[in-house]
């Protein structure tokens, strides 16, 4: 009989961790499903409920149960590094993978830390608020990787979306943080005031989000833009025998784009697959061109400083002949410069090959037209928050970002990429115009509202005007003051708590 009582027991015990495993899995997916590429935005409030049932009611393994979790994630929302490493950068599909592997495993420590801490503290706000600085870490650690966010899942909501003008992107994280921890609560204490309050605060976000829309009305600004999106072959950019044909190619484009009734040009990142400062014909013809309206666009340049070679990826403002350069200032590690050198010799060739990476840029620079302010960053900078206010701090009447998301394939690398730039324009309140080299090219109103744009492999141009908020974001000026205030409250009661128990 006690034999038989401990074999039933067994049984239940792995009948219980079969069970824990199916949660840690269903929780992947419906994460998964939420953010960019399948956009299924309200899952997000409820795709981490699973996870936080299943480590509760089954401890064991537990570190091993979240490592699997995050590599589902992380592997499937980031498979495009695969097209990335092996299709455009020449690797071996297998050296793709494992830089996956790797990637995905890195991204898995912060998640075991958070988890470390949902063992240990049962109060969801402080849990949100550990989770919310570990994403905040995540972005500037090592250069930083402020991808997949949780608050990204929300980038097609516009009402949610909204609230980022409050409480920025990190804000939103922890409104979808806080709700699936409240969510858990309820399904494993079955104590209905956490259901209520989780359903509350979704409604109440909808709510202060719509009202935000309203109160803060979009006014045009008189200034007409046409984005240009040449749509070539990424691998044929810097093939010599490609050169001459890819740059009369755009050239045909920009004749075309010219003829629109419209106040500016804008072409994506890198657009020639040349050193524009070093190609005098070309730099001829696109001064002649600024003699008849300005035009943006992005190029990589090279200087000569004492003997030796410095590389720049730029971008040019040209007006009347007249050429102003920003230099990009947030360089991507392992794309335009490589970081630990000495410990990743072995697949340095992979990235760079013979070459040498990119030199940082220095200043925040700012550009004008008809007396209206602008700010033009390239690619990756458009997901980093502290860099975007520096621009912002200036006074932008809008915002461009020059990019080339030709690396991503046709991938869901594109969607997530671009999701990025709405929650840039909702959180800023400013009009964004994304020139992307083969899409999503978009014009993206302050609300995070896309109002026009080419998808992926169009080539062509379209028309789109600016507009602007007639209120600026709360955001932009408080930044994430709101989060420190929490942390102070909630330190001042631990350590009240601490106090009164060793009194």
């Amino acid at each position: 009989m006690i034999i038989k009582s401990i074999a039933m027991l067994d049984l239940l015990r792995s009948a219980k961790s079969f069970n824990s495993y199916i949660l840690v899995l269903l929780s992947a997916f419906l994460l998964c499903l939420s953010m960019p590429g399948y956009s299924i935005s309200p899952v997000a409030f409820i795709a981490l409920t699973p996870l936080f049932y299943a480590i509760k009611s089954d401890y064991s393994k537990l570190y091993l149960k979240i490592y699997i979790f995050s590599i589902i994630f992380y592997c499937i929302s980031l498979r495009w590094l695969l097209t990335t490493i092996s299709y455009y950068g020449g690797a071996p599909v297998y050296i793709s993978v494992i830089i996956l592997l790797l990637f995905s495993s890195y991204l898995s420590i912060y998640w075991l830390i958070f988890i470390y801490f949902f063992k240990k503290i049962d109060n969801p706000l402080v849990l949100a608020v550990i989770f919310v600085s570990l994403e905040i870490i995540r972005g500037s650690f090592l250069s930083g990787f402020p991808w997949l966010n949780l608050a990204q899942s929300q980038y097609n909501n516009i009402y949610i979306l909204k609230i980022s003008s409050l409480i920025g992107e990190y804000g939103l994280s922890f409104i979808i943080i806080l709700t699936n921890l409240l969510l858990f609560k309820y399904f494993y204490n079955k104590q209905l005031k956490y259901l209520f309050i989780s359903v509350l605060i979704v409604i109440i976000s909808i709510f202060i989000g719509f009202i935000l829309i309203k109160i803060n009305p979009i006014i045009n600004s008189n200034l007409k833009v046409t984005v240009v999106q040449p749509s070539y072959e990424q691998k044929l950019k810097w093939d010599i025998y490609s050169q001459n044909r890819i740059i009369n190619y755009v050239k045909s484009l920009l004749d075309k784009a010219y003829r629109e009734h419209s106040n500016l040009v804008v072409l994506p990142e890198a657009v020639f697959p040349t050193f524009f400062n070093a190609n005098e014909g070309l730099e001829a013809y696109i001064k002649s061109l600024s003699y008849n309206k300005p035009l943006v666009f992005g190029n990589i340049r090279v200087e000569e400083r004492k003997g030796k070679y410095k590389y720049f990826n730029s971008v040019y403002y040209v007006n009347k002949g007249e050429i102003s350069i920003y230099d990009k200032i947030h360089l991507v590690p392992f794309g335009e410069f490589f970081p630990l050198k000495d410990i990743f010799k072995p697949i340095k060739y992979y990235f760079f090959g013979d070459s040498d990476a990119f030199t940082k840029g220095k200043e925040y620079k700012i550009f004008n037209i008809d007396n209206k302010n602008f700010a033009s960053l390239i690619c990756y900078e458009g997901a980093f928050t502290n860099l975007v206010q520096k621009f912002i701090e200036k006074n932008p009447t809008f915002l461009i970002i020059n990019t080339n998301d030709s690396w991503f394939g046709d991938s869901i690398g594109r969607i997530q990429h671009l999701a990025i730039a709405k929650i840039r324009a909702a959180e800023t309140s400013k009009y964004i115009i994304r020139a992307a080299q083969s899409g999503v090219s978009a014009c993206i109103d302050p609300n995070g509202k896309i109002e026009s744009f080419m998808s992926i492999n169009e080539e062509g141009y379209f028309n789109c005007e600016i507009k602007k908020a007639r209120y600026n974001s709360v955001f932009n000026y408080f930044q994430y003051t709101w989060l420190l205030l929490i942390i102070i409250i909630i330190a001042i009661k631990y350590t009240k708590d601490y106090i009164d128990y060793k009194q």
